[in-house]
């Protein structure tokens, strides 16, 4: 198989809104998605899979092309910091096991600091005491016995001081090691990249019409005939909704709710239909989202799946017309 970063690609292009006699009313019919030549497309055999990050979003009203092509940018760059971060997860995990004991050592030569200054704490007191009873001795026998109870006191003092410095200079060597150092750097590195995704994410979502509540599930299946079997799952498209889930399985005296499901090995292309009805019936029909996505990013370093691909949105206007608005999908996750 070819590593191609892309089986389809999105290309930045506006149609204007148009309206026609029959009151069909076009929105924002932008980017299209076009296949690359098939003989540069991987062919990708019936499978089970499910994915779990998923990113769905519709084109506003009016969106520039500007606005789409910064979209799409950030997409990429939101993509591009995924596989970035998966080694660093990776490593960090492993970084985990061979710092333990490190830590373990460390938190060993504190708890024994903490020990040393408390007892240094109540020499301190001790000596303090020594020395008030020293200035109002009566007699030099009794001089002498202070005397010399400071000075004892005033060694073990100094030794627990020394003690003090080693254990702070063995716990800072154990810090400075440089599995310690390593991992340091990594967690804020990872850091830094998931607040970009933040930001990157936060952009996106003051462009486009983004679902709140994206599906925590789009799966699909093949049957023993071949036949291919699709859900989406917790997917809350307003939020004055509940959840709702579909599938091309329904209940008996019930419509499937994804219909026309298709799958092109060539490129590993789904094209299906998701109908959202008004009622529990499905007596009427509110709107139909037609999905095509396609595998992408062939190969990718950290074992994920990807798909990106384009929906169009036809939503039933009060008035009887017909509302299209365009809209991207970009789906992500381990096979699973």
């Amino acid at each position: 198989m070819r590593d191609f970063k892309t089986v389809m690609y999105l290309v930045s292009g506006i149609i204007l809104s148009l309206v026609c006699l029959s009151c069909e009313v076009k929105t924002a019919i932008a980017p299209r998605i076009d296949l690359v030549p098939s003989h540069l497309a991987g062919i990708f055999n019936k499978q089970s899979i499910r994915l779990t990050n998923n990113r769905f979003f519709l084109w506003p009203e009016n969106v520039t092309s500007e606005q789409v092509s910064r979209v799409l940018e950030v997409s990429d760059e939101m993509d591009d910091l995924d596989r970035k971060l998966f080694p660093m997860h990776q490593r960090l995990a492993n970084l985990e096991v061979e710092t333990a004991p490190l830590l373990e050592g460390i938190q060993s030569k504190e708890l024994a600091l903490q020990k040393k200054t408390n007892a240094f704490s109540k020499k301190a007191l001790s000596l303090k005491k020594i020395e008030n009873d020293l200035s109002s001795a009566p007699g030099e026998s009794d001089k002498r016995k202070l005397e010399a109870a400071k000075a004892l006191l005033e060694g073990e003092i100094h030794q627990i001081q020394a003690d003090q410095a080693l254990l702070e200079a063995e716990a800072q060597k154990l810090r400075e090691s440089p599995l310690l150092i390593e991992k340091n750097l990594l967690t804020l590195t990872r850091k830094e990249n998931e607040e970009l995704g933040r930001k990157y994410l936060e952009e996106v979502k003051s462009i486009v019409v983004w679902y709140d509540t994206q599906p925590t599930s789009v799966a699909f299946q093949f049957d023993d005939a071949g036949v291919p079997q699709a859900s989406i799952s917790g997917w809350v498209m307003d939020r004055d909704e509940g959840v709702r889930d579909f599938s091309t399985k329904s209940a008996p005296e019930e419509k499937p709710t994804i219909e026309n499901l298709k799958y092109d090995e060539v490129g590993g292309v789904y094209e299906f239909d998701v109908r959202v009805y008004e009622d529990s019936v499905q007596s009427r029909l509110r709107e139909t989202y037609s999905f095509r996505i396609a595998r992408t990013n062939y190969g990718s370093e950290d074992g994920k799946i990807y798909f990106s691909g384009k929906i169009k949105r036809l939503r039933s206007l009060p008035g009887g017309g017909i509302e299209e608005r365009q809209g991207a999908a970009k789906l992500v996750d381990k096979n699973n």
